[in-house]
């Protein structure tokens, strides 16, 4: 009998609710401690597949690129980065605004409750008590958000330029969608797009991954049966184009997802 497919909404990896089901906490991604400032900040970015703009917005904000264009399929996925990009940009202000009181709160975070109850804290500074998780996540100073956008497309279909691109947690889907001649097609535009000097910071998915998701839709199905080109030949790939592999990562995240391996690669 053959298998039954899934749902074909999320045939592109466009799932709306993937930050939240890998990351413990909502805006702490464990792949930023692993990512080097240097690849990013004064210079212009690229993040391919974007999704809801979470991980563009925190490299946004924390290593001040010059500019940094989210680059994803599903319009609906645009619309909730740019709801997320004035969310943070709130959260900033008001870190800002309340430096002394979350400061008065962060002092009192380890005393029991009954003694802040006994303080008599007032409501108005016991309100910016959320704030304290994301106060080492969130840059208050730099130039987010006037230096991040989003757009709803291929990558293939943009006219872009920058420095460094991004590329994390999307090429399965690219692969699966778009065949070998798909994955080929982007990392010859990537290297194109690139300068002298220029870098891809690159994640790819195993092969295991590649079956789960097959069943997202027929053509899916088709495609990966029809995949000679594997993830481990990648970066063979990438040498013959002109890319060397400079540096290569591996985050500490809580969910396997987030554990994959990351290559930086210098054209």
């Amino acid at each position: 009998m053959a298998r039954k497919l899934k749902s074909e909404k999320y045939r592109y990896g466009n799932y709306d609710k993937y930050y939240n089901d890998r990351n413990i906490d909502r805006w702490v991604d464990p792949r930023m401690q692993v990512l080097d400032k240097s690849w990013f900040e004064g210079r212009s970015v690229i993040d391919i597949g974007s999704n809801d703009g979470t991980l563009t917005i925190l490299i946004a904000c924390n290593f001040n690129p010059t500019s940094i264009a989210g680059i994803e399929i599903d319009h609906h996925l645009i619309n909730r980065a740019v709801e997320n990009c004035v969310y943070i940009e709130k959260i900033r202000s008001q870190l800002v605004q309340n430096v002394d009181q979350i400061e008065a709160l962060l002092e009192f975070s380890g005393f029991p409750m009954s003694f802040r109850q006994y303080l008599k804290i007032p409501n108005h500074v016991q309100s910016l008590q959320p704030l304290l998780g994301l106060k080492d996540h969130i840059a208050t100073t730099g130039a987010f958000p006037n230096n991040i956008s989003f757009k709803n497309s291929s990558i293939l279909d943009t006219d872009l330029e920058c420095e460094t691109v991004l590329c994390l947690s999307t090429i399965k889907w690219i692969h699966l969608n778009w065949g070998d001649s798909g994955v080929k097609d982007l990392f010859s535009y990537v290297y194109k797009m690139l300068p002298d000097g220029g870098l891809f910071v690159f994640e790819p998915q195993d092969w295991k991954s590649y079956k789960k998701a097959k069943v997202k839709s027929a053509l899916l199905c088709q495609n990966f049966d029809q995949i000679l080109f594997r993830p481990e030949e990648f970066g063979g790939f990438l040498e013959a184009l002109g890319f060397v592999c400079v540096k290569v990562v591996r985050p500490n995240g809580q969910k396997e997802n987030f554990n994959r391996e990351i290559f930086v690669y210098r054209k």
